[in-house]
């Protein structure tokens, strides 16, 4: 559901409408995990790559406040409404994905925490290798 407003110097009107997606809209999302080295040190950093919203829209209701004007215009473009609604929706979608990469600081925190307890646990496990590799004569 949604509020609309459309405001020119011949007409002023506002409504309501609602929007259904098809259930093959999609979301991908290329999630970059970084690291100095994969070998020595788990991740510690995450990049958004590349996204991709697949959103489609299936079913588009749109009222207006006044005789149904604006209503019944809107219905005749509808098409031409979808697709533009669409597409600006799925920009957006990846506009703010792309916002966690850039002012994603909590995200770069938690893979932080999570890549010190599995370097703990590597430092560990690769003590215990090296004592388990001693060979007494």
């Amino acid at each position: 559901d949604f509020e609309w407003a459309a405001n020119s110097f011949l007409l002023s009107t506002s409504g309501t409408g609602n929007a259904k997606t098809e259930p093959s809209s999609s979301l991908k999302v290329g999630i970059d995990f970084v690291s100095e080295d994969y070998e020595a040190r788990p991740p510690h950093e995450l990049g958004i790559g590349e996204c991709d919203a697949g959103l489609k829209i299936e079913e588009l209701t749109i009222e207006d406040d006044g005789i149904g004007l604006i209503g019944g215009i809107i219905s005749l473009l509808e098409n031409f409404i979808i697709e533009f609604i669409s597409e600006e929706l799925n920009e957006m979608a990846c506009d703010e994905i792309s916002m966690l990469d850039e002012e994603g600081e909590e995200l770069d925190e938690f893979v932080q925490e999570l890549s010190n307890l599995f370097h703990t646990y590597l430092k560990e496990g690769k003590e215990n290798e090296a004592e388990s590799s001693i060979v007494d004569p």
